[in-house]
């Protein structure tokens, strides 16, 4: 019997956007250096960028490599704006799964 899983496309969604916009080391990561930097198979890193991946670790194994990378940052002005962003994703996520559970 598998368990059933919610999707989380805001959260894929804003891990996306994070390669267009954090550059780490002064450069904009690679897909496939995300995928080695998180220990990830290409597979499983397209998976969670459409935010259907079951594991939560996955998610946060790509966000770890920003987070580092912004508290390096002398200005956190930025680590601040990413956290909200990051916060408006599980929060938009969060709220679709309660209206599902209620159908």
């Amino acid at each position: 019997m598998t368990k059933d899983y919610f999707k989380n496309p805001a959260l894929g969604a804003f891990l996306s956007d994070l390669q267009e916009i954090i550059f780490v080391n002064g450069k904009r990561l690679s897909y496939k250096s995300i995928c080695q930097d998180a220990k990830l198979t290409k597979r499983n890193y397209a998976k969670i960028k459409t935010g259907d991946n079951k594991s939560i670790y996955a998610y946060y194994a790509v966000f770890r490599i920003y987070l580092h990378a912004l508290l390096e940052r002398p200005n956190r002005r930025l680590l601040l704006m990413v956290l909200k962003a990051l916060y408006e994703a599980l929060e938009s996520d969060f709220e679709t799964r309660k209206k599902l559970n209620r159908k």
